[in-house]
């Protein structure tokens, strides 16, 4: 990509100024959308995919940072060896088959073994004629230990709850024997 966009926008540069509305302009808009494309792709904070069939086509830098690899290491291999772990593989290859089109969450694994939370979304894209795969992924493993502290301390509240509603259930028994005795002892 950052050959084309290279090599466009030094085509742009050598050729005359570009008239309103030419085929220059054109042109222009073109070199302009791969230099967007190229940095939003580049520096937006989820790990983004590309894949053909399973098979890594594509990934930005902010995946790589996420699963610990080098682009190198991981264009052109499987992604459901290196990246999906094993026990979210049968999710993500339903949500494949599905065309699934909504976030999800499954385990990841990275480049040293840890599995990790991520929510993924994914669409389905055609460029070129060639159909691919665009998959987002964000890492949640501070979102499911805060999911767990808030899940804890609703459990803890629930458990005062129904000791105070115990409490107050024995203060009106209590409450009622006393009422009983005092009728029993005028």
């Amino acid at each position: 990509m950052k050959k084309r966009v290279t090599k466009k926008t030094a085509e742009v540069k050598s050729s005359a100024p570009i008239k309103s509305g030419g085929v220059k302009s054109g042109v222009k808009k073109l070199v302009d959308f791969d230099i967007n494309y190229e940095s939003v792709f580049r520096n937006i904070s989820d790990g983004i995919l590309i894949h053909k069939n399973g098979i890594v086509v594509d990934v930005n830098e902010s995946f790589l940072k996420m699963f610990g690899y080098k682009l190198e290491e991981i264009k052109g291999t499987d992604s459901f060896k290196n990246i999906v772990d094993p026990s979210s593989k049968d999710i993500v290859k339903n949500k494949i088959a599905e065309k699934y089109q909504k976030p999800y969450e499954i385990y990841g694994r990275k480049k040293n073994g840890q599995v990790f939370p991520i929510e993924v979304n994914a669409r389905e894209f055609n460029t070129n004629g060639v159909s691919l795969r665009i998959v987002s992924c964000r890492d949640i493993t501070r979102r499911k230990k805060d999911e767990e502290i808030a899940k804890s301390k609703l459990n803890e509240l629930e458990h005062l709850n129904q000791l105070m509603i115990g409490r107050e259930l024995k203060m009106v028994e209590l409450k009622q024997k006393i009422n009983e005795l005092k009728s029993k002892n005028l």
